[in-house]
């Protein structure tokens, strides 16, 4: 990791590929990003998994619900992912199936489970803000 700015962090994780991070810490830190990460490798793996399925997705929405311990260390008591899916060609029962199978997978999630209850659900948004 390279410091790089007052609160900008350049990370080369692999080779292939850099990670910039502007942190606030007066509201945001390594904990958020974990959870932004945690968020990532999901939707990252379910795409994934519902493109085996012959199916796709044209957009993810994700709300987080995420409970931190007061006591140091601070680490997570829960997390909780809503998933929402737009312009998909999956019904719901396929959506759950598919969901289903991302903690075998995703690395970030297999993590985090081991410290913090974590749940998901998932539901097909029929908004009518797709056309965006």
């Amino acid at each position: 990791m390279q410091y790089v700015f007052s609160q900008t962090y350049r990370a080369f994780p692999s080779s292939q590929g850099m990670v910039w991070s502007d942190v606030d810490l007066s509201s945001q830190g390594p904990m958020q990003l974990l959870v932004t990460a945690l968020v990532r490798c999901t939707i990252l793996t379910l795409d994934s998994i519902i493109i085996k399925q012959r199916n796709s997705v044209t957009r993810y929405r994700v709300d987080v619900s995420a409970l931190q311990r007061l006591a140091h260390p601070q680490v997570w008591e829960s997390i909780s992912l809503s998933i929402y899916c737009a312009g998909t060609t999956c019904d719901h029962t396929s959506l759950e199936r598919a969901l289903h199978i991302v903690p075998r997978y995703c690395p970030v999630h297999a993590t985090v489970a081991h410290s913090t209850a974590l749940t998901h659900t998932i539901a097909i948004d029929e908004s009518t803000e797709d056309a965006r």
